[in-house]
């Protein structure tokens, strides 16, 4: 029994010898960590390591058995923690505090920066107000001038050419020539005229012309006639166009009476200051002619036919101070005019035609009968109040 009881104190010996041995170990691998995390702890340089450091180092602590040291080490890590948090707490307001400055720096940048571009737009607004203001006015004054202008040239156009053919001249940048079946043509010519150009100076010579040639355009216009040409010292019209009328011969011879009437007039003062007289023959016809605007330069309104032909016979057959019409017109106007048969006469390459001199209106249709002035009731009657 003795050998027995040996061999097993023996064995309980090496046992508990084991258990010191691998305890020994266990506590020498543990011390060993926990010098190797402290060893890592002083080199770590960061909060947020040294506290993950602390709490691993106090987990060994806690795990030998070692409840103080790991408090200590949990001690440690809380403290670091507060540190840190303070010291977070202080970056925070200082960062919140460098936020702010910045805000307000880019704040005022901004408002800095709104200000000037409004400056700019209202500068901006302002230059382009005066510009188009001046603009305006610039176009305003030149729109006046091509207004005044314009209407020089329409004036001078009308001058030329009967209104109708000059808007249409205007707009299609050419004329029709048109027939007319009824016109009446006015010829006046000055009698003696080489004798009086003898007599005067040119200066007077051409204001005595364009003097009487003004009245006689204002009688044109008058009775509505159409003024065609000025051929040296005689003076061509006609009613009935470009605007049909078929009043036509009445106004025309109207007209002609009026004429006749003004160079009366002015030789009443030549006589009494023994100046040479100026005279005057018309003559008058009425039928078809053809008219219209011929060429591209200077262009001029015209009448062409055999009525321009006879009309200008009529006049070279007539006597000074009277008006000459041929029997066609006469049959147009005589229930109106007071007239002298004069017979068949004979016209070059026409043969004979028979002709009338209009002695006046007639009573009843004369301004306080002088015979020359149509009366209101003859004016209402030919429409040309």
């Amino acid at each position: 029994m003795k050998p027995i009881y040996r061999i097993m104190i023996k064995k309980i010996l090496l046992s508990i010898i084991s258990l010191f041995i691998l305890s020994n170990i266990l506590l020498c691998q543990e011390t060993t960590k926990i010098d190797s995390l402290q060893l890592l702890l002083q080199q770590t340089v960061t909060d947020s390591a040294k506290i993950k450091i602390y709490i691993a180092i106090g987990n060994e602590y806690k795990s030998n058995q070692q409840p103080n040291e790991a408090i200590e080490f949990y001690k440690q890590a809380i403290q670091v923690s507060e540190e840190n948090s303070y010291l977070i707490k202080y970056k925070l307001i200082q960062a919140s505090k460098e936020n702010e400055k910045d805000h307000q720096f880019r704040l005022t940048l901004i408002i800095v920066i709104a200000v000037l571009i409004i400056i700019l737009l209202f500068y901006y607004i302002y230059r382009t107000y005066k510009f188009t203001r001046k603009t305006n006015k610039f176009l305003s004054e030149q729109n006046e001038i091509i207004a005044i202008e314009k209407a020089k040239s329409d004036k001078l156009l009308l001058n030329i050419l009967p209104k109708d053919i000059a808007e249409e001249l205007k707009e299609s940048g050419f004329s029709i020539v048109k027939h007319y079946e009824m016109v009446s043509v006015l010829f006046a010519d000055f009698a003696g005229f080489s004798k009086i150009v003898e007599e005067i100076s040119f200066e007077l010579l051409v204001a005595e012309l364009d003097m009487y040639f003004k009245k006689f355009d204002k009688t044109v216009e008058k009775y509505h006639l159409e003024k065609i040409k000025i051929i040296g010292d005689a003076y061509m019209c006609a009613g009935g166009l470009p605007i049909a009328n078929p009043n036509n011969p009445i106004l025309t011879v109207l007209a002609g009476l009026h004429i006749q009437r003004i160079i009366e007039s002015k030789n009443v003062y030549k006589i009494l200051n023994n100046i040479s007289l100026w005279e005057l023959r018309i003559g008058i016809h009425t039928g078809p002619v053809i008219a219209g605007v011929v060429g591209e330069k200077k262009f001029a309104y015209d009448i062409w036919g055999d009525t321009v032909n006879i009309a200008s016979r009529m006049e070279s057959a007539g006597d000074i101070s009277k008006v000459n019409i041929s029997g066609t017109t006469y049959e147009l106007i005589k229930d109106y005019f007071d007239c002298t048969y004069r017979g068949k006469i004979p016209v070059k390459s026409k043969g004979e035609i028979d002709m009338y001199y209009v002695e006046k209106i007639k009573a009843a249709y004369s301004l306080e009968g002088d015979g020359i002035l149509p009366n209101n009731e003859f004016l209402n009657f030919l429409k040309i109040n």
